[in-house]
């Protein structure tokens, strides 16, 4: 059994104030402390490993992704950068005429000036044909040179068509190669685990299998795989953990697909797309229960998340609450809840997975919420504090590539929401992102430096810490320096740099060789 010494400036390990160094025993953390009664180890332990400078961390869960699309995003066309539907039409246009099919990813429209009916004007097929989807992955522009006259933006079951479509020509290689893509720079951004959001709708059966597979190397984060279906025999049959992630009761609201109560403000007379009703919710919420396995759906919209909520009563005329709280159901996005519905999530024993980065991108005065919903509408989404303040378990993530595997951005994000009551403190975002999501996945023992845990951790260097008190936003922690509470980066600054991470005690990122003992 492999024993060493790790040893850096700071270990953010609650109530040991002085911590410098872990003595990690196989996957486990068997001590913590200084500097100097670290020397008592150095003759016990296989092997001293010495990052100086550094701040030793728990590692970060990204609750949220899809890895093949992430990792497709490196072979694709970036259309993030397209102002107008226009610019994306030259985008497309500029694309070797040799390429048959055109895949990109990115486009944004919720500040662009002009129309569709542009991009038709300016596109100029050739032999191409398309498929290009917006930022939030709901919906696209698709042309099948072979079946169409012109392209057309798609949404719901007839995104869902064409997606597949566009899928079966990657070959298990191809996928491997992306999914592997995703995962390194996962490993890179300090995140030891990630939740595979997977589902008929949007991936397939193989694709969640190489996932899961490529989890267990141990050279990469681990893969918690969910798989969003009704029908999920199949899928805990290859190691699904459990049948959430991407089981749609809505759209997006990018994409006019969320479920609304009232109509969009930008779109008269429609109120989204109804995929699953209340009791198809209650349906699965009772079946995963009864089978002992996590549920989970995709929500966004307020009407969306009444079905959620109905489903969850009705659940409970024929499972107990304590049945239902064992299973720790999750909820995905969650954006435009209301207190009374967190409370009664939060008592079912519900994590919320959520993606501050939305709020930042989305969120700001005059963007897409505002423009989809109406100020006062906009001014109620992604209610963190409010999350936190009734004892929702939360659980942060990128779904990426919708956005990018960052934590400390998600973090700032949370930090800066931009309603100012929805914002939390830098301590309370970073246990979101650790132990929130470790939680999530029903694993207890991780998410923080402590003896006992999990040595899954992420090593950094920091330019500036914020001082212990600064941050007035509501916090469960106490400030007084005694209590052990460590500093944490200050994001006004440059972030962090990850110089390694750790997943069971062994490095999955490490550039600059530091576990060279190993080999």
């Amino acid at each position: 059994m492999t024993s060493y010494l790790l040893l850096g400036q700071s270990v953010y390990a609650h109530t040991i104030p002085d911590a410098q160094a872990v003595v990690i025993e196989h996957d486990e953390i068997v001590w913590i402390g200084s500097r100097a009664a670290a020397k008592a180890f150095e003759l016990d332990v296989d092997f001293v490993v010495d990052v100086p400078d550094s701040f030793i961390a728990p590692a970060f869960v990204d609750a949220h992704v899809h890895l093949t699309d992430t990792g497709l995003q490196s072979i694709t066309l970036d259309l993030s950068v397209a102002a107008s539907f226009s610019d994306l039409a030259l985008l497309v246009n500029n694309v070797d005429a040799r390429n048959l099919m055109v895949i990109g990813h990115g486009w944004d429209d919720s500040n662009w000036t002009d129309t569709f009916s542009d991009f038709l004007e300016f596109f100029k097929p050739g032999t191409k044909s398309l498929y290009l989807t917006r930022i939030d992955a709901h919906s696209a522009i698709a042309f099948d040179k072979g079946e169409q006259s012109e392209p057309q933006i798609v949404s719901g079951i007839e995104h869902e068509r064409f997606r597949k479509k566009i899928l079966t020509t990657f070959s298990h290689q191809d996928r491997y190669g992306f999914i592997q893509s995703a995962l390194q720079t996962a490993a890179s951004n300090g995140i030891a685990s990630v939740h595979e959001n997977a589902g008929p709708a949007i991936s397939s059966l193989n694709d969640l299998s190489q996932c899961i597979e490529l989890g267990k190397q141990v050279t990469a984060p681990e893969v918690i795989g969910y798989w969003g279906d009704a029908d999920f025999g199949s899928a805990i049959g290859l190691g699904a953990f459990g049948a959430a992630g991407d089981y749609s009761i809505d759209g997006s609201l990018g994409s006019h697909t969320a479920f609304l109560l009232e109509e969009y403000s930008d779109l008269i007379g429609s109120r989204g797309n109804e995929y699953l009703t209340q009791y198809e919710v209650a349906r699965h919420l009772v079946a995963c229960t009864k089978s002992g396995i996590q549920a989970g759906f995709h929500v966004i919209g307020d009407a969306g998340i009444a079905n959620l909520i109905s489903g969850i009563q009705l659940a409970l005329e024929q499972v107990s609450l304590k049945d239902l709280r064992a299973c720790r159901h999750r909820v995905e996005h969650l954006e435009m809840v209301s207190p009374t519905q967190i409370e009664l999530l939060a008592e079912a024993g519900f994590t919320a997975s959520v993606q501050p980065m939305f709020d930042s991108r989305w969120g700001k005065p005059g963007a897409m919420y505002e423009k989809r919903l109406g100020r006062e509408r906009a001014s109620t989404m992604n209610p963190f504090a409010k999350m936190l303040d009734l004892g929702l378990n939360v659980a942060f993530g990128s779904d990426a590539p919708v956005t990018p595997m960052n934590p400390w951005l998600a973090i700032r994000a949370a930090m800066n929401h931009n309603q100012i009551d929805s914002r939390i403190t830098a301590r309370a975002a970073f246990s979101a992102h650790t132990r929130g999501g470790y939680r999530a996945a029903k694993n207890d023992r991780a998410g923080v430096v402590e003896v006992g845990a999990v040595a899954n951790l992420a090593i950094w260097n920091v330019e500036v810490f914020s001082p212990i008190g600064s941050d007035d936003r509501k916090s469960r922690w106490s400030t007084d320096t005694r209590s052990g509470v460590h500093p944490l980066p200050d994001l006004s600054h440059e972030l962090p740099k990850c110089i390694a991470t750790l997943k069971n005690g062994l490095p999955i990122y490490d550039p600059e060789n530091f576990w060279k003992s190993l080999v």
